[in-house]
């Protein structure tokens, strides 16, 4: 059995009881929407409402007058000390908006401020007309017509003691009340009396008939006149305040609701609000004004609400065949007929008890009902048949014609129906397996169960639970087919089985793979909401109805409310609950109305647009440009959405309720604009205008051609005098820098070729040495080795710069000749990055050398035991080397307190040539030349050696 048959949202929605004898006076009321103070409008006492040419609707209140445009009110305030309440609004040739108070005054609407005509003032509330350019209203004593292009009077009929109360124009004629009724032509020169009977209280009409109505002491009477014909037409104790007609049926408004006359039939609908005007708007909406609620918009006056003043919530309702079942959260069950519109009430628990969830079993024609802590069977007519108390149950379903299936927070399990114990069932076996608790056989021990489905076809049964969805069979398997899903709600389609998560994501049961798969909707989940149906699934996008349809989301016409909870389509009606009433939706297509929603520009950046809809702007920097327009749109039945797109670019959504759109620092140029709306799919463009952005007159090609050959002339004309000036010492400058570079460069040479002889001097004494040892072996070696350095340096004294490989190449060779001076008793070793390749860098030549030297000299000589110098080098940039230097000797502090014992305070040669060698670099390559000297500490804080770290640029 399909779950529409026991859906259980916990909904809240208000019903009526339906405790009158005609359910149609009281129970049902047309759909419509409701515009009050809340809302934005002054005041809940609206005396006229109109139609503007270009289809705003007026308003006036007791605070004055104010502009609808189906989203929001704009006010229009007359700041002098004046009664500015009124009613009989009009508009005139050039679009001002006229209405009067009831203190007579004439006020009118032009470029958004109310005036007034202080000198045509009437006595009192008379009512006026106008027709073209010409107004026309009473003054006390005549009727006077006023050129609205000039503000003069051009006729006047003098009417003395006529009492005057309305005035209309009907067929080419004036008609007026008063102390009768009277028709004027046109010109002023013919008077007709129609009617000269006492109690005339005043004229209107509907631009199709015209009325009179008059009062007696007993009843008010309403007169139809078809030339001097009067037809009675009304006759009651309640005033008429206006009368409509549309498709041969009137709609009369008064205190006392809106009667709907049709073929001497009456009906009374919306008894609670006091109608002054109704009409009929361009997309067939009824728009009326009341004296106590507002304004109201009535989309479909055949779509009616019903049980809207009940007290009570819903909490789950069932659809059959012709009949939908609504229960409430005071223990109420209500049936409400789908063809005849007529509902009464099946059951209402004594102890007004919630009911959370039901189903209807039609075989039995009994109800199954879930409250908090029971499961009850009842008969339609009230009669309880079965109860299980203390069980916490949560759903049920029906298995078949013997056995129910309901879940509970301590467990679930089987039902026997009362009537049918003797009967033969494929679920006996598990029933008869199970433990029987408290009147109901606990099929499992699972805890915190929520929602349960069965299949008929396939003989499942669906259980949502706190670990999962579980499935069992009549034989007693059980399967999980997600493990880690769980599913808030169960429901069916057919024999679809569906499910939604706590994420909101909905999911579908494949029965071959025995698996949930989640349905993809191309929107947020979180702007998503589904409402459950009878035969097909719709969920509620931007408060937009969709319809799921071969997986894919299809725009349906239904009206939008984000309330709705369920919808059931019986035929061709539309059956939607929602959390206030349950409405009757008559055929979509034949509800539909095509007609143009408006885009009025009201100003960019606040200039207004012209005639050719081009808007032109100065532009200004950081200046952003703001579009203020109004989205013209009193359909209540649309589902159309706004967009935007600039220069045919990409279209762009735009919030509901937005009223202007903002572009960023626009540059100078010609924009064009494209306001479209979309419905079902289809981008429909409705507005289309132009912004031009002008370019400064600082910026445009004539000025800036003529300001930049000014501002070349004095240019050159300064240059000249500068160049006169300045020739001698820019010489001056230039040869004194020449002669700085080339003594930098000698000197550079100088200490270079210093630093040449110190190396020598140092092997010759080595040699020596050796010789003095009689150490002939090796002093042949050390002779051999030092050839080749020789050679090396020789070949490279002369240049500048020499490849790494070189450098490298000559220190080795240094370092095997000073170990052999030190008798081998240390070790070194020279080592490079993988990403270096030394052929291909090029540095100062023998840069590296003299702090090899210091490192040997000072900290390794002294040091007694093991010695080690490593040489490290990497590249630290795309144009930068390290080379580190460090040395396990006595320390920069200890080699400190040895040479100052000395005899005289003694720097290295080669260190001080190399200091000024570097700043020498620095200053004419204008290269990164540093040196970073650090003494190393083991953790006891005992030097344990010395870094010297050499940041070296070169080139490749």
């Amino acid at each position: 059995m399909s779950k529409f048959y026991s859906s259980h949202f916990s909904i809240t929605l208000l019903l009526l009881l339906p405790n009158l004898i005609s359910l149609n006076l009281k129970s049902q009321i047309p759909i419509h929407e409701r515009f009050d103070v809340s809302k934005g409008l002054h005041d809940n006492t609206a005396y006229d409402i109109s139609l503007d040419y270009n289809g705003f609707l007026w308003i006036t209140t007791d605070e004055g007058i104010q502009r609808f445009d189906g989203n929001k009110f704009l006010s229009f305030i007359y700041t002098d000390n004046i009664n500015k309440s009124g009613s009989c609004i009009q508009f005139d040739y050039r679009g001002r908006v006229w209405y009067q108070s009831f203190d007579g005054h004439l006020f009118y609407v032009e470029n958004d401020t109310v005036k007034t005509l202080q000198h045509f003032k009437a006595k009192n509330f008379t009512t006026f007309r106008i027709i073209d350019s010409i107004l026309t209203f009473y003054n006390g004593n005549s009727l006077v017509k006023v050129n609205l292009k000039t503000l003069n009077i051009i006729d006047q009929l003098f009417l003395p003691n006529a009492e005057i109360s309305s005035i209309v124009f009907f067929k080419n004629s004036y008609y007026i009340s008063g102390n009768g009724i009277f028709r004027i032509n046109v010109d002023f020169k013919k008077i007709d009396t129609l009617d000269t009977r006492p109690g005339i209280i005043s004229i209107f009409t509907n631009d199709n008939e015209l009325f009179y109505q008059t009062k007696s002491d007993i009843s008010y009477e309403v007169y139809k006149l078809a030339d001097t014909t009067k037809i009675l037409f009304y006759s009651d104790v309640v005033r008429i305040n206006w009368i409509d007609l549309k498709n041969n049926t009137y709609y009369i408004s008064t205190n006392l609701g809106l009667q709907i006359q049709e073929r001497n039939k009456k009906n009374y609908l919306m008894t609670d609000y006091k109608f002054s005007k109704t009409f009929f708007d361009n997309y067939g909406q009824l728009i009326a004004s009341t004296l106590n609620a507002g304004i109201l918009i009535i989309p479909n006056e055949n779509d009616i609400k019903y049980f809207h003043n009940l007290k009570e919530n819903f909490t789950s309702t069932i659809f059959t065949q012709n009949k939908i079942f609504l229960a409430t959260g005071l223990g109420k069950i209500f049936e409400f007929d789908i063809t005849n519109k007529k509902s009464k009430l099946l059951y209402a628990d004594v102890y007004k008890r919630q009911i959370n969830h039901f189903i209807f079993n039609p075989n039995y024609n009994e109800f199954v009902i879930i409250l908090n802590n029971e499961v009850k069977i009842i008969h339609p007519d009230g009669r309880e048949i079965f109860s299980v108390e203390n069980v916490a149950p949560k759903s049920v379903t029906i298995i078949d014609d013997k056995y129910y299936f309901v879940t509970a927070t301590g467990g679930n399990g089987f039902l026997e129906h009362v009537f049918n114990p003797l009967k033969k069932s494929i679920w006996d076996s598990l029933y008869d397996a199970s433990e029987k608790v408290n009147k109901f056989r606990k099929f499992t021990n699972l805890y915190r169960n929520r929602d349960v489905i069965f299949s008929s076809i396939h003989k499942k049964i669906f259980i949502s639970t706190n670990t999962g969805v579980i499935i069992a069979g009549s034989n007693g398997d059980i399967s999980a087919p997600n493990p880690n899903l769980f599913l808030k709600e169960l429901f069916q389609i057919k024999d679809d089985i569906y499910g939604i998560d706590f994420k909101n994501q909905l999911y579908k049961y494949d029965y071959k793979r025995n698996i949930f798969n989640p349905i993809k909707i191309p929107y947020s989940k979180n702007d998503v909401r589904f409402i459950l149906s009878n035969n097909s699934i719709f969920f509620l996008i931007f408060n937009r109805i969709y319809e799921l349809k071969e997986g894919k989301p299809v725009e349906t016409d239904l009206v939008s409310n984000q309330n709705i909870k369920y919808i059931y389509k019986f035929n061709d009606i539309f059956l939607e609950i929602s959390n206030s009433h349950l409405s009757y939706i008559n055929n979509i297509s034949e509800r539909r109305i095509n007609f143009p929603k408006k885009i009025i520009i009201n100003h960019v950046n606040g200039k207004r647009p012209n005639d050719t809809e081009n808007i032109e702007i100065k532009y200004e920097k950081g200046q952003d440009v703001r579009v203020n327009y109004t989205f013209l749109n009193l359909d209540k039945r649309s589902t159309s959405r706004l967009y935007y797109r600039i220069n045919q670019g990409q279209w762009n959504p735009i919030l509901s309720g937005t009223d202007y759109l903002l572009f960023p620092s626009l540059k100078p140029d010609k924009y064009t604009i494209d306001f479209a709306i979309k419905e079902f799919g289809k981008l429909d463009i409705i507005k289309a205008f132009n912004i031009i952005v002008t370019t400064p007159i600082y910026k445009q090609t004539w000025f800036l051609i003529l300001f930049q050959f000014f501002i070349l002339i004095l240019f050159v004309l300064y240059v000249l005098w500068q160049i006169r000036l300045l020739s001698k010492k820019n010489k001056l400058v230039t040869e004194k820098a020449e002669i700085e570079k080339n003594l930098a460069l000698m000197t550079l040479k100088s200490i270079k070729a210093q630093m040449n002889p110190h190396f020598f001097f140092n092997a010759l004494n080595t040699i020596q040495a050796f010789i003095y040892a009689n150490d002939k072996l090796s002093a042949t070696q050390y002779l051999s080795k030092f050839s080749k350095l020789t050679r090396l340096i020789l070949e490279n004294s002369e240049a500048e710069q020499i490849d790494l490989a070189s450098e490298l190449k000559t220190i080795a060779i240094y370092l095997e000749l000073e170990k052999m001076r030190f008798v081998n008793n240390f070790e070194f070793d020279i080592c490079t990055c993988d990403d270096i390749d030394t052929e291909s860098i090029y540095i100062p030549t023998m840069l590296i050398q003299p702090y090899v030297e210091n490192a040997i000299k000072h900290g390794l000589l002294h040091k007694k035991g093991e010695k080690f110098l490593r040489i490290y080098i990497q590249k630290i940039s795309d144009n930068q080397i390290a080379v580190e230097i460090t040395d396990n000797g006595i320390g920069l502090t200890k080699s400190q307190e040895i040479n100052s014992k000395k005899s005289f305070a003694h720097k290295s040669f080669s260190s001080l040539a190399n200091d000024k060698r570097i700043v020498l670099l620095n200053k004419i390559k204008g290269g990164n030349y540093k040196i970073e000297i650090e003494e190393l500490f083991d953790q006891n804080h005992i030097s344990k050696g010395t870094r010297v770290r050499i940041l070296i640029p070169y080139t490749a």
